[in-house]
């Protein structure tokens, strides 16, 4: 029988601690298998993203989601400056077969260039057949606002008043919100549509991701742009 102390109550055998109770067990959540569990699932989300990333549905879905904002809104012009956005070469292409075809007086690249590069391109423009008197080369922005604000120093210059805007279809509203809010309102010409099924879909695995990661990039950019106010 329990020993107790005179006056004091009795305690319920049911109410004395049990060695080791209240601890975290084997099976607890807060015991190693709770840590498994916790380490499981860090690894298994960034593992999910990585495989839905690879997925060509999920890339398509994505680049499609960017591209439904490009619509081509040129007119026969002539325009006074057709307005190339650096990296890519489908722009270039694209904006020198307007300025041959008459569409546009000048051909204004805008878009960070070594030395080597510019007179790479320069020379490859002369050769499509545009004279020296038609090429304006900006080559110091670094970024979409960069180049929307000097073009819009370039165009003031020259006294352009139509513009045309070459530029790839998953960048296009965030290059034209740029140009608006550097105070200019050129049309688009949007190039290099990947998801619009003029081109085939990314394979399973590398292709599919790379595309996927562009379009979160320029996903990003666009939530950026417009928090700083770079872009209306």
């Amino acid at each position: 029988m329990p020993s107790t102390t005179p006056g004091a109550r009795p305690r319920s055998p049911h109410l004395t601690r049990r060695p080791g109770a209240g601890r975290a067990g084997r099976g607890s959540l807060t015991g190693p298998l709770g840590w498994r569990l916790g380490l499981a699932a860090s690894l298994a989300l960034p593992l999910a993203g990585l495989v839905s990333l690879s997925s060509p549905a999920v890339a398509q879905a994505l680049q499609r989601a960017l591209e439904a904002s490009a619509v081509n809104t040129a007119r026969a012009g002539p325009y006074d400056a057709v307005i190339v956005l650096g990296g890519d070469d489908a722009r270039v292409a694209a904006g020198a077969r307007l300025v041959l075809s008459g569409r546009g007086r000048h051909l204004l690249y805008s878009g960070f260039l070594s030395t080597s590069a510019a007179a790479a391109l320069r020379a490859e423009l002369r050769a499509l057949g545009l004279s020296d008197a038609q090429l304006v080369l900006e080559l110091a922005s670094r970024d979409t606002r960069e180049n929307a604000v000097e073009s819009a120093r370039i165009a003031a210059a020259s006294r352009w008043r139509s513009l045309l805007l070459v530029t790839g279809a998953a960048h296009a509203k965030r290059a034209v919100g740029c140009f608006r809010e550097a105070g200019l309102a050129p049309d688009l010409y949007p190039v290099a549509f990947e998801a619009d099924g003029s081109q085939r879909p990314p394979r399973w695995g590398h292709e599919a991701r790379r595309q996927a990661l562009a379009a979160l990039h320029e996903w990003a950019g666009r939530v950026v742009y417009a928090a700083l106010g770079y872009a209306r």
